[in-house]
C-alpha cells in the first residue's frame, strides 16, 4: 500500500509508520493529527517483514500501533522497533486497558499509551512525545560530546609532559592530577586524591614557607605563579614551576583552581651557572681594573721620571750652548755658530718629542667627560688658534655646517688643532693655502672631514699616517714630531669613531674622522 499523504499547509512535517490491520483505523490517526497541524507523510503495515522493511527505508518520526492485531500484536511491534531502531517515539493505541496490560506496555518500552475512546488527545500527546524524543537525543548528543571531549582532555593530560591539575577553591581537595606528577615528584599520584598536602610535604624546607604563603593567595580568587624546590623520595632535588588560575562561576564566585606545573631544573641549573660566571667575570675585572690601575699609576710615576730625567740634561745642554754662544761670540766663527744652533734646534725637537710622547700616553689614560659638542664653533676656534701661530699666510677657511656631536670637549679640540695645523703647515709651499672644513650624517655616524690644497701624499703609505714616529715628509722639509696624527687616532678610537685620510702627491689631502650618532647629538 503507498503512503498515506494528507494535510494542510504547516510548517510540522510528520513522518509516521503506523502499525495497524484496519486503514478506516489508520486514516483516523492520519486525519487527527493532520487537524493538529502536521504534515503528514505515512505507511501502514500489519507484520513484522513490512515493519522490518519499513524501517530499513526510513526515516520515520514516530511509529503509532493498535496494541491488538490478530497476527502481529502491539508489542511485538514495539520489541522489533526497540531493537531495530531503538531511538524512534513509540505510542501504543488500545481499546480497553488494564493494569496487566499497562504494566506490559510500559516495561515494554513504550513511550506513551493511549484508549481508542481518546484519539482526540492524539496531538498533544504526539507532540509531547516527539518533544521528550528530541530532549533525549540532545541530551545523549550533549553527553557524547562531553564524553569525546573528556576522552579528548584525558589524552593530552595522561600524554604531556607538564602536571596538569585541578581543585577546590580552597585546594583542600583534589579533584583531577595527571600522572605526570609521578615522574616530576616520584610520589604516586593517586595519593594526593586521599592526601592533598603531600604535595606540600615534598617542597624544600626552605621554601615551604614561602610557598605557603603564595597559596594564601588562593583564597582571594587570584591566580598565582611561583617556584620552588621540591625533594623526591629518593633525596633528588627539582626545581618547579607552579601556575594556578581561578574558574568562576557567572556570581563571580570561584568554583575550582586549575593550573600546570612544570620541571624546570635544567633553567635553573643554567642561571645558576650563568650567575657564577657572572660572579667570576666581575671578580676577574675588579681584579683586572685594580691591575690596570696599579699599572697606570705605574706608567704614571714612569712618564714623571722619563719627563724630569730627560729634560734635565735637555736644559743642560742648552743653558751650556747658549752660554758657549754668548761667551765664546767671538772666537766663534759661522760654522762653529751654526753647528751650536744645531745643537740647541736638536735639543728643543727633544723637547717637543718628550712632550709629544707624554700627551700620547696619557691620551689613553685619562677618564673623558662627555657633553653636546657644537662641532662648527670648536672647529672655528682650533683654527683661530692655529692660523694666530702662522701670521702672514694667505689661508682661504671654508667651514661648511656641521652635525652637534657628543663627546669630551677637550680631547676633540685636540683633533681639530692636530688636523688644521697639519693643514696649514703641509699648504706652506702653495701661495694661497684653501683649508675646507665639512661633515655630514651618515647612517649611525657623523662624519667629518678637512680638506686641504698641500703637498698631499702617496696613497701606497697611507697606513703609515697614524703611526708613531711615522713621517712622509723629512723633518728638513716639515717641521714635527710624527705623533700629532697617532694621538688623533687614539682620541678618535676612544670615542668609537674611525680616521682614515685620502691624498695625491702635490695635489693636497683630507682626513676624515666619525663619531658614533647619539641621541643627545641630534643629527
Amino acid at each position: 500500500m503507498p503512503p498515506i499523504e494528507q494535510g494542510r499547509n504547516t510548517s510540522k512535517p510528520l513522518h509516521l509508520l503506523i502499525v495497524e490491520d484496519c486503514d478506516d483505523e489508520a486514516q483516523l490517526v492520519v486525519s487527527l493529527l493532520s487537524e493538529g497541524g502536521y504534515a503528514v507523510v505515512s505507511k501502514r503495515v500489519e507484520t513484522a517483514e513490512a515493519m522490518r522493511a519499513a524501517l530499513d527505508r526510513g526515516p520515520w518520526d514516530i511509529v503509532i500501533s493498535d496494541y491488538y492485531m490478530p497476527q502481529f500484536d502491539g508489542l511485538a511491534a514495539l520489541r522489533l522497533l526497540r531493537k531495530n531502531a531503538p531511538n524512534i517515539p513509540f505510542i501504543m493505541v488500545t481499546g480497553t486497558l488494564g493494569e496487566e496490560v499497562a504494566a506490559g506496555i510500559m516495561k515494554a518500552g513504550t513511550d506513551d499509551f493511549l484508549l481508542k475512546d481518546r484519539l482526540a488527545r492524539l496531538g498533544p500527546v504526539v507532540e509531547r512525545v516527539l518533544r521528550e524524543a528530541e530532549e533525549r537525543r540532545q541530551r545523549k548528543r550533549t553527553e557524547e560530546a562531553l564524553r569525546v571531549s573528556e576522552e579528548r582532555f584525558r589524552q593530552i593530560a595522561e600524554n604531556i609532559r607538564e602536571v596538569f591539575w585541578m581543585a577546590d577553591p580552597q585546594i583542600q581537595r583534589m579533584l583531577y592530577i595527571s600522572p605526570a606528577y609521578e615522574e616530576i615528584w616520584g610520589r604516586s599520584w593517586t595519593d594526593l586524591y586521599e592526601n592533598p598536602g603531600s604535595s606540600l610535604e615534598a617542597v624544600h624546607p626552605e621554601d615551604r614557607e614561602r610557598v605557603i604563603k603564595n597559596l594564601a593567595v588562593k583564597k582571594d580568587g587570584l591566580p598565582f605563579d611561583h617556584e620552588y624546590r621540591i625533594v623526591r623520595p629518593d633525596g633528588a632535588i627539582r626545581w618547579v614551576r607552579d601556575r594556578g588560575f581561578p574558574v568562576k562561576d557567572k556570581a563571580g564566585q570561584v568554583t575550582q583552581y586549575v593550573g600546570v606545573a612544570w620541571d624546570i631544573t635544567d633553567r635553573k641549573q643554567a642561571e645558576e651557572k650563568v650567575r657564577n660566571l657572572n660572579a667570576e667575570l666581575e671578580q676577574r675585572v675588579v681584579q683586572r681594573t685594580a691591575e690596570l690601575e696599579a699599572t697606570n699609576q705605574e706608567l704614571e710615576a714612569f712618564s714623571y721620571s722619563v719627563s724630569h730625567d730627560l729634560r734635565a740634561p735637555l736644559r743642560a745642554i742648552s743653558g751650556y750652548v747658549n752660554m758657549l754662544i754668548e761667551d765664546n761670540e767671538k772666537q766663534l766663527d759661522e760654522e762653529g755658530r751654526r753647528k751650536l744652533g744645531l745643537v740647541r734646534k736638536e735639543a728643543a725637537h727633544m723637547s717637543q718629542l718628550i712632550d709629544d710622547l707624554l700627551a700620547f700616553s696619557r691620551t689613553g689614560r685619562q677618564s673623558m667627560q662627555s657633553a653636546e659638542i657644537d662641532m662648527c664653533a670648536l672647529a672655528q676656534q682650533a683654527f683661530d688658534e692655529c692660523a694666530a701661530q702662522t701670521p702672514g699666510r694667505n689661508i682661504q677657511f671654508k667651514l661648511h655646517p656641521l652635525p652637534l656631536a657628543q663627546g669630551d670637549f677637550a680631547l676633540l679640540h685636540q683633533v681639530w688643532v692636530n688636523l688644521i695645523s697639519n693643514a696649514i703647515k703641509y699648504t706652506r709651499p702653495k701661495g694661497v693655502a684653501v683649508i675646507e672644513i665639512g661633515g655630514r650624517t651618515e647612517g649611525g655616524e657623523l662624519l667629518y672631514y678637512v680638506k686641504d690644497n698641500g703637498v698631499g701624499f702617496d696613497m701606497d703609505y697611507a697606513q703609515k699616517l697614524f703611526g708613531v714616529f711615522q713621517r712622509l715628509h723629512s723633518s728638513e722639509e716639515f717641521e714635527g714630531t710624527g705623533v700629532g696624527l697617532a694621538l688623533l687616532q687614539r682620541i678618535i678610537h676612544r670615542h668609537d669613531g674611525r680616521v682614515w685620510a685620502e691624498g695625491k702627491l702635490n695635489e693636497g689631502a683630507t682626513f676624515f674622522f666619525t663619531l658614533p650618532r647619539s641621541v643627545a647629538a641630534g643629527s
